[in-house]
């Protein structure tokens, strides 16, 4: 794309100062050149400018550019990438508590015993939702402490076996999940909060998990209770779509039977983007059933990276306590017998890439990483530069 000019910044996690200027932009593109001296990302941003080195928006551009591939965050026509230096030295910067294991299968042990309680299991239409009557549609409301899990639970008829998947939400104090359909799983669409889904006042504080005097102690984290919600999902789906092995299903004075159509090895698959993927990475880490995950710009991955010079993203103030919920931490748990693909863009400044490698490199598992050019947390370009990576190399 032509212009009179570009404006362009670049800064890298090595402490070098931001540098920008302005380049000649009459051939469409041009070249920058960084060097980094230890391990982590080189952030590029360039934006279309005038013949007065204005930078162009939607409003003001007179000039023959794509429009539509400015990003919605602002109205600047622009592009946000990087590099990665250093990828496979890269590690969490905050520290990995010794009993980061131990802790969450206490956790884990409390949520498995005793029944399953359901308070709600109404059966809904799915074409009020966009499916059809090749689903079984049901609001499922289910004990938990503190409050109770939510979620909408699909389940296709006339299927002898099914896979089980896990969809989470992306970070929001009033956001629902909605319902999923697909022909071969068992869909549990999972609330990140505890409120009744057909409550339209639903809503939680803002800025939740943001809080320093709750963020002090693992206990009283937020997070701690969306696990906890988590994970008893996770195991009431187990139990009705299995064989009823991980606990009776009770509905007031009724038990609810399971279907037997899971068992422990077929595929459970948990997945969804930023917050969403911060939960998957726990249900993955703390469930040994889940075969299969994918984390799409996963969020909370190396909060304590600013402390080694990286980039802040959006995240809580580091304190010790959050590093039992940090994804680089959670990762190590995860069971080598499970298949992760993450997604990260090399734009995003909400989910910092170098965590996002932070994150891979901690898996010890069969893993897969596509990092895109000019991806931001919540814009995708119409055309872009995928890199990708495995353990295949």
């Amino acid at each position: 794309v032509s212009a009179p000019y570009f404006y362009y910044s670049v800064e890298g996690e090595d402490g070098q100062p931001k540098t920008e200027g302005h380049a000649d932009g009459s051939k469409g593109h041009f070249t920058v050149k960084a060097k980094m001296s230890k391990p982590g990302a080189i952030r590029v941003e360039a934006y279309v400018c005038n013949s007065d080195k204005v930078k162009q928006t939607k409003d003001n551009s007179p000039l023959h550019v794509d429009l539509a591939t400015s990003t919605p965050q602002t109205d600047n026509v622009r592009f946000r990438g990087g590099a990665i230096a250093g990828f496979e030295q890269i590690t969490a910067g905050g520290k990995i508590q010794s009993d980061l294991g131990e802790y969450w299968d206490g956790v884990v042990s409390d949520c498995y015993k005793g029944d399953i309680k359901v308070l709600r299991f109404d059966e809904l239409d799915p074409a009020d939702f966009g499916g059809t009557d090749k689903h079984q549609l049901y609001l499922v409301e289910i004990e938990a402490a503190d409050g109770f899990v939510t979620g909408y639970l699909t389940i296709p008829k006339n299927k002898n076996s099914l896979a089980l998947r896990c969809n989470f939400v992306s970070y929001g104090a009033a956001k629902k999940p909605n319902p999923v359909f697909s022909d071969n799983y068992a869909n549990f669409s999972i609330c990140a909060h505890s409120y009744h889904l057909d409550d339209p006042n639903a809503s939680v504080e803002n800025r939740y998990g943001f809080d320093n005097t709750e963020n002090q102690n693992r206990d009283t984290v937020y997070f701690k209770k969306m696990f906890i919600r988590n994970i008893i999902a996770a195991r009431f789906l187990k139990a009705y779509v299995g064989d009823g092995s991980y606990g009776k299903i009770v509905l007031g004075e009724k038990t609810i039977a399971p279907l037997n159509k899971w068992k422990v090895g077929d595929e459970f698959y948990v997945q969804g983007g930023s917050q969403a993927s911060f939960q998957s990475v726990a249900i993955a880490a703390m469930d040994n059933d889940v075969t299969k995950a994918s984390f799409g710009v996963p969020w909370f991955c190396d909060i304590g990276g600013n402390l080694v010079g990286r980039f802040d993203g959006w995240n809580p103030d580091y304190t010790d306590a959050l590093m039992y919920y940090d994804c680089c931490a959670l990762a190590t748990l995860i069971e080598s017998d499970a298949t992760v693909s993450i997604t990260a863009g090399l734009g995003d400044t909400t989910s910092e890439p170098s965590g996002v490698v932070a994150l891979y490199n901690a898996l010890n598992c069969p893993k897969s990483m596509s990092m895109m050019q000019n991806r931001e947390h919540t814009y995708e370009p119409p055309s872009m530069k995928v890199y990708k990576i495995s353990d295949n190399g």
